[in-house]
């Protein structure tokens, strides 16, 4: 990592110490060079990166201790992912909220987490590990908002989300927050509400869906859920499914059905961050510090050391940064 960095870092986390922001940036790099997160491995990488080659490889090791050691219990791993936000320097239109599990020995991990999408690119800014198997209940996913939401604006995004989260209440509360949604529906969720609307039955709809020979058919329909006016959008599969050849969408947003339906496309960007975080490059899944604060933190790290992979690969890709909107980035604070 170079100087100029560590003190553009020093602009946001002020708060910190050089040296403390100084041995984070180490530690990052040594992950994106030794490819593993695994601490112990990181320690004969140190001594390049700073420029001390000749301290022996304990001493480092212990270096990367200590930072652990200390800032488990600080607010730091929160800061660090606000500041990797910052450094995105790009308006932020959608959010993505999704979970992924894994078991590594007896400890059973469950991150629910919640991504801002990046040029195309999921990237994590909060997450709560529940620690149980299955899907997640309404009050986690609140719990896991509003304390987002202390630190990130997300006031004015829109949601994607998978089909198991839904609920009138999920729904008051993301629009009481001024969040939009777009969620993925079963077939015949709410079949009963949207034939009580005027207009197109259910099994109409379906049935000009499926008779179109547009393959970018999308339909839009508005009709009430207790007092939420909501939108059924319903188009072909892209993905040519025979037992699901419609998708179904549940929105808050007025927009056309075709816009809706390739906004929600972009929800698919959370399982690629998945794969990449998990397996494919960070192997999160190796993770084994027994400490759960010590664990948030390196989670932090990780995020900050594939988001930057993330800019800096955007950038060979000659995607460059046109839109800065400090607004929709930085901590509400």
């Amino acid at each position: 990592m170079t100087q100029a960095l560590l003190y553009k870092i020093k602009e946001v986390l002020a708060e910190y110490k050089l040296s403390t922001l100084n041995n984070m940036l180490m530690i990052v790099q040594a992950i994106l060079q030794k490819e593993t997160i695994c601490l112990y491995k990181l320690k004969g990488n140190i001594g390049a990166i700073s420029e001390k080659p000749d301290t022996q490889a304990a001493s480092h090791y212990r270096r990367i201790t200590r930072f652990f050691t200390a800032h488990a219990l600080s607010s730091i791993w929160i800061d660090i992912l606000a500041m990797g936000l910052v450094m995105l320097r790009h308006k932020v239109e959608y959010l993505v909220l999704d979970g992924t599990s894994w078991q590594y020995g007896k400890r059973k991990l469950h991150l629910l987490t919640l991504c801002v999408v990046y040029k195309g690119v999921a990237i994590p800014v909060f997450w709560m590990d529940l620690a149980k198997k299955g899907t997640s209940n309404f009050e986690e996913r609140q719990t896991l908002l509003l304390t987002a939401m202390q630190r990130l604006n997300l006031k004015g995004k829109t949601l994607l989300a998978d089909r198991e989260y839904i609920g009138i209440e999920w729904f008051e509360f993301l629009l009481a927050h001024q969040i939009d949604f777009i969620i993925w529906l079963k077939k015949g969720a709410y079949k009963q509400l949207v034939n009580q609307t005027e207009g197109l039955r259910y099994s109409a709809l379906e049935h000009k869906i499926l008779r179109s020979k547009t393959a970018d058919k999308a339909i839009a329909k508005p009709f009430e859920l207790k007092k939420l006016t909501l939108r059924l959008v319903m188009s072909k599969n892209h993905q040519a499914d025979h037992q699901e050849p419609i998708v179904y969408l549940l929105t808050s947003l007025e927009k056309h059905g075709k816009a809706i339906v390739a906004a929600y496309q972009i929800r698919w960007s959370i399982e690629c961050c998945f794969k990449h975080m998990k397996s494919a490059g960070f192997q999160l899944e190796k993770i084994n510090l027994s400490c759960e604060k010590k664990t948030r933190l390196l989670i932090s790290l990780i995020v900050l050391a594939y988001t930057l992979s993330v800019v800096e690969g955007l950038k060979d890709y000659g995607i460059s940064n046109h839109y800065h909107n400090p607004d929709s980035t930085l901590p509400s604070k």
